[in-house]
């Protein structure tokens, strides 16, 4: 009788050894033969897994959140599903995590992950639907509390009837058309900490307003790529949500003039953390928020013709010590001196992006030598692709393009020149 190593080793060995195999490799191996296949699913019993597509999950996606494992099972495109299947009824219990491509996949999902989490669906949910209407994630997922519905037609009442009465925590709309928005004042909303709406086209101030506002436990509020009205009238109504850590505001087309529309509502955020917003700001507004923010990390103002050098002086001042992020982009009066000083004043910056037409091929020899002084040893990524800068990597020094890779050469700086690699 011939032995293997599972022979001379108990539960808690091979458990031990098998923490430092990656999910997807001990997957791979179960058709090595059937004693290893039963303890294979019996490790993965105790995992917490997750059934995603990362290549069509949108960024805002947070199925990340305390998901240590990865299962990536793809779906061929045509309609075949035989592999989602197979390895969802598999993994069961221990899936916390999945997507939902077609009707098919989400009855799977329904009778066989009973401790789901989180769930995506894509391109699935649409008015005309039938197949899937008749499920509902009060009755089928007991533990849901994050949800995306992402690239789907469907209207207020279609999202209503899929929700129902599940409290969720998280919610994020991306890509949905023939929403407005109204499905807010059906659903529960009790527990809601987190909500995205992203390229909704059909979403109004009438239908979303009236309901954002009785949302005061929101942590996380993010309207991106939304009509420009709606995110006019949106900033009137933040005082309604003191308790936001995360806020993100940012309209289709060309933002709204506001010069003399009163900015001080975000003031009273003072919990913000991460604050991104495409407003016309002035300099005694950039002053107000980050004196009044204590907690800012992430800084990003798309809309910085107006701003002076004072708000460069002010985010030093006021925030500099804590930054780690910071963008400030169509910023026309910035200059070398004004972008060595945040460098300076903000030393715990790992990413600045800055767009301006008034830089010198100087600047970045300077950039890298004052970040050097004031914090060595940690890097800063410089993004310089929205300035006067050119692309052209021979007119500088010690920047070097080795295999289609810009490389610097400066021990803590590294530069972004190309549009394409800028994330704002």
């Amino acid at each position: 009788m011939s032995y293997t190593i599972l022979d001379y080793l108990n539960e808690d060995c091979w458990r031990a050894v098998l923490q430092y195999v990656p999910l997807r490799d001990i997957m791979r191996t179960e058709s090595a033969s059937k004693r290893w296949q039963t303890v294979m699913l019996t490790y993965l019993q105790g995992a917490r897994i997750s059934i995603l597509n990362y290549d069509d999950i949108d960024d805002d996606m947070l199925y990340d959140k305390n998901l240590p494992y990865n299962c990536n099972v793809k779906l061929v495109r045509s309609g075949k599903y035989c592999s989602f299947n197979s390895w969802t009824k598999k993994l069961g219990s221990s899936v916390v995590a999945a997507y939902s491509y077609y009707p098919e996949c989400f009855k799977i999902l329904q009778e066989n992950c009973s401790n789901l989490e989180t769930l995506y669906i894509y391109r699935t949910l649409n008015d005309y639907d039938y197949e899937v209407r008749p499920y509902n994630l009060q009755k089928n997922f007991k533990r849901l509390q994050n949800l995306c519905i992402d690239s789907c037609h469907a209207s207020d009442n279609c999202v209503s009837q899929l929700i129902a009465g599940r409290a969720l925590t998280e919610i994020n709309f991306n890509g949905c058309f023939l929403m407005t928005g109204e499905c807010l004042s059906t659903i529960n909303t009790t527990k809601l900490k987190s909500l995205v709406f992203k390229c909704c086209p059909d979403v109004q101030s009438r239908s979303l307003l009236p309901h954002l506002v009785r949302l005061s436990q929101l942590t996380k509020l993010k309207v991106s790529l939304i009509d420009k009205e709606v995110c006019r009238d949106l900033r009137l109504v933040l005082d309604k949500m003191p308790n936001l850590e995360w806020l993100e505001i940012m309209c289709t087309g060309e933002p709204w003039n506001n010069y003399y529309t009163n900015e001080t509502l975000l003031c009273r955020l003072t919990r913000l953390k991460h604050l991104c917003v495409d407003f016309n700001l002035e300099d005694y507004d950039v002053d107000d928020v980050t004196r009044c923010c204590k907690e800012l990390r992430s800084l990003k103002l798309s809309q910085c013709g107006i701003l002076t050098e004072d708000s460069v002086e002010a985010i030093c001042r006021n925030a500099g010590a804590r930054l780690t992020t910071l963008s400030l982009l169509q910023f026309y009066k910035l200059e070398d001196d004004q972008l060595l000083a945040l460098i300076r004043g903000c030393p715990q910056l790992t990413s600045l992006a800055v767009g301006t037409l008034a830089l010198t091929l100087d600047v970045i020899k300077r950039a890298a030598e004052a970040r050097h002084k004031v914090r060595p040893g940690l890097l800063l990524e410089l993004d310089l692709a929205a300035t006067n800068l050119p692309e052209d990597l021979e007119y500088y020094e010690n920047i070097v393009d080795i295999e289609g890779q810009i490389e610097t050469k400066y021990e803590d700086l590294i530069v972004l020149l190309d549009d394409s690699d800028r994330n704002f």
